[in-house]
């Protein structure tokens, strides 16, 4: 029985796609985003990653920035989180083309498309790699569950709704679900 091995691409198959192309690089696997984010997505997005930036501009601990940014992992993991914090002292990861490197959070709103990705595959790369904080939101009911990365886990440490705290961040943000 002859059997066809499936390519497993790398960062540097994924550095040839086009820009703006639709695909993140996980586990060896090009993903292609099913649909554009909805407008609840995108403006729970905004909101939240303004509550960073203006806390930002008054704590400059570090940066963010909103997706689409690539995020290298490691050889087979290119990821785009909907938000990427970064603190000052961790800045040598950042590059022309991305993050090469853990970032110190990464929030993640969930969508159809994506929710299965952020919730199981996604969430172990975070914490192979050591994301410090990881959040995910669900919009369609404001529940937030965040993930502080101890002794080389994930140890969920919150799980509520409307409004969170990033102890990386020193911050406490509240969504706004429309």
């Amino acid at each position: 029985m002859i059997t066809k091995e499936l390519k497993r691409y790398t960062t540097e198959d994924y550095k040839r796609l086009v820009e703006g192309d639709p695909h993140q690089l996980i586990n060896g696997d090009l993903i292609m985003r099913e649909a554009s984010p909805t407008y609840g997505h995108q403006g729970l997005l905004r909101d939240v990653f303004m509550q960073i930036v203006n806390h930002l501009r008054d704590n400059p601990v570090g940066e963010a920035l909103c997706a689409p940014i690539d995020v290298y992992l490691d050889e087979h993991n290119v990821l785009q989180p909907d938000i990427v914090f970064v603190a000052n002292d961790g800045s040598a990861i950042a590059r022309k083309d991305g993050f090469h490197g853990a970032p110190d959070m990464i929030i993640e709103i969930l969508s159809p498309s994506t929710s299965y990705y952020d919730l199981t595959v996604k969430k172990g790369i975070y914490e192979k790699h050591g994301v410090r904080e990881y959040w995910i939101i669900d919009p369609s009911d404001g529940t937030v569950i965040g993930f502080k990365y101890i002794d080389g886990n994930f140890h969920e440490f919150f799980t509520g709704k409307d409004v969170f705290s990033s102890e990386v961040l020193n911050i406490e943000i509240s969504l706004t679900l429309e």
